[in-house]
């Protein structure tokens, strides 16, 4: 009874939120209730999804994909910014937003109660029970996974038994404490929600109109990516290739009428439930130099993900829209597959895997020449390399970068901003993020 009273009291004091008749992304509040019937049970849920956090517009600004516009007017909304791209993180201007921290733990609360009790949910013929565990489970595990991903050190088998990571917690309690648990103690949880994840999941791919929600392609590759994030290749190899056992669909830009990739209408929109930017970032920024040097006019991503202005220069158009939300989509399998069949040697299967995914990126031509370079590449970390930049062009604006530069080559960044240069160093501590003070503040066990 204790659980219900603070899930109640604390957590479902915010309303639970249920699907428009029109489609997803029209989220609109329904009431407040204590759940015990299955649909109370998915609106908790629906309302968790609800919550996820926009930070990956800020490791984009942090990463070295962008550049703030400035005019006379001086600087827009990117002063509050400024701090995050330039790594100021001891001495941030008060307007600097803050990296998230509450509402993943949040989002972990209420996935915490369904997973906890609603096994006991009343049937009411909505749907089965364990489809809404499976996506809890998996739900949690996103979370876990993205919190290390930002607040914790890149994982270190021979480190993790000791690496002070974040709190972990799986149990409703008002009176709980809340330390850091170690690196190991976490990636279990997460694999046991994984597990768990596999064992619950009914729904093998969702509907476009649904598609925010885990299914069993989604879990594939989010084992996939985790996978590859641990240096586990082998296992990244045989999570992506079940994943595109499923579909293997991509969106081919040669096409008339086709959809920028991240669109989560798109053919190859595997699960859209993240929006990453939004409008503003088609005005404040502009397109970093060094990014737009890895394209050239014969592809076909240069004018779907970026428009061209003679005073500005390339600013983003893509990931902000509302339609373009994305979580997990095909063209990140592919790469997966690539980067995992390198690394364990396989050089010519790395390859086909490159140009089944550049072959609805470029024009005919150059993807023809392209895909014979590829193919005469012999060396593991040449291509390699030649993944690494690919992830650059597909996955641009979509929060990767930052943790790609985190889990591999940790590389110097500079930056010029107003006639000064910033560095952040080849294996900078600054590529771990500090907790935010406002976390610390509520909970001194995170100085520790």
């Amino acid at each position: 009874m204790k659980t219900i009273k603070y899930i109640n009291k604390y957590i479902i004091g915010s309303l639970l939120l249920g699907m428009s008749a029109c489609n997803y992304l029209d989220i609109e509040p329904v009431g407040q209730v204590i759940p015990e019937k299955t649909s109370e049970y998915r609106a908790l849920l629906t309302s968790a999804y609800s919550k996820l956090p926009s930070h990956k517009r800020f490791l984009t600004v942090r990463s070295d994909e962008l550049q703030p516009i400035y005019d006379e007017f001086g600087f827009t909304s990117y002063s509050s910014y400024k701090d995050i791209a330039i790594w100021n993180d001891v001495t941030p201007d008060p307007k600097t937003y803050e990296f998230p921290w509450v509402d993943f733990y949040t989002i972990i609360f209420y996935t915490n109660e369904i997973i906890t009790n609603g096994p006991e949910a009343t049937d009411d013929n909505s749907e089965p029970i364990a489809q809404i565990l499976g996506e809890a489970y998996a739900l949690r595990a996103y979370m876990y996974f993205e919190l290390l991903n930002m607040y914790a050190p890149v994982y270190d088998k021979n480190t993790a038994a000791t690496q002070k990571t974040v709190p972990l917690t799986t149990k409703i309690d008002i009176e709980q404490r809340f330390p850091k648990s170690t690196m190991q103690e976490v990636y279990n949880q997460i694999e046991s929600d994984l597990e768990n994840a596999d064992k619950y999941m009914i729904t093998e791919t969702q509907p476009e109109k649904i598609r925010y929600r885990f299914s069993r392609e989604s879990l594939l590759v989010m084992k996939a990516r985790i996978a590859l994030y641990k240096g586990n290749a082998s296992d990244a190899l045989i999570q992506a290739k079940a994943a595109l056992e499923i579909n293997s669909q991509l969106e081919d830009l040669n096409t008339e009428g086709a959809l920028t990739p991240v669109n989560y209408k798109s053919k190859e929109a595997i699960q859209s439930m993240e929006r990453i930017l939004d409008s503003d970032f088609g005005y404040d920024f502009t397109v970093s130099n060094a990014l737009i040097s890895l394209y050239n006019e014969n592809d076909l991503r240069l004018s779907f993900y970026y428009k061209f202005d003679d005073w500005t220069g390339y600013t983003v158009n893509k990931c902000i829209t509302i339609d373009e939300r994305v979580t997990f989509r095909r063209s990140e399998v592919y790469l997966i597959a690539a980067e995992a069949a390198a690394t364990e040697g396989h050089l010519d299967i790395a390859a086909n895997y490159l140009k089944t995914l550049i072959k609805n990126r470029l024009k005919p031509a150059y993807y023809e020449s392209e895909a014979a370079r590829l193919s005469a590449i012999a060396d593991k970390n040449q291509m390699l390399k030649e993944i690494a930049k690919e992830r650059q062009r597909e996955l641009a604006m979509e929060g990767h970068r930052w943790y790609d530069l985190r889990r591999t080559t940790q590389e110097q960044l500079t930056k010029e901003l107003e006639g000064q240069t910033y560095i952040l160093q080849d294996h900078d501590t600054r590529y771990t993020l500090r907790i935010p003070q406002s976390a610390i503040e509520a909970n001194p066990d995170l100085k520790n």
